[in-house]
């Protein structure tokens, strides 16, 4: 056996050690993709969910009704939206909503508010950003 030869088997050991580790970065970069994927979904549904149940407890407390929801900076990386008798929370072309108890219904905010006050002015629901 010459040098010739284990210097060949140690180039054909090497590639495949070399094959193996880029499969597993090719997998771990793919699950760690979907795990951010899985966090964002979890978040907007987060807001989604504190805002509609925000809207719909000042709905039905009557006129008068106020309530502040925190964001949580969450504003950062979604926008908050309404849709006919839902909130809508949009990012990077992705959508989730919530359903609502009414329809009649007023969304503004500008920048990123620490939160949201919700108020019932009679026959309105306005949710204002509040710094």
């Amino acid at each position: 056996m010459g040098n010739g030869q284990v210097s060949m088997e140690f180039v054909v050991v090497l590639a495949a050690l070399f094959m193996v580790l880029m499969f597993s970065v090719s997998a771990y970069s793919e699950r760690n993709e979907g795990f951010i994927y899985a966090k964002e979904i979890f978040r907007a549904n987060g807001l989604a969910t504190e805002l509609a149940r925000g809207i719909n407890n000042v709905w039905v407390a009557g006129e008068g009704a106020s309530l502040e929801v925190p964001t949580k900076g969450l504003l950062a990386d979604f926008n908050v939206s309404s849709e006919g008798n839902t909130i809508e929370v949009k990012w990077r072309g992705n959508l989730l909503d919530a359903p609502l108890a009414t329809m009649n219904l007023d969304v503004f905010y500008t920048g990123e508010p620490g939160a949201f006050r919700i108020t019932n002015t009679g026959n309105w629901v306005e949710v204002r950003g509040i710094e």
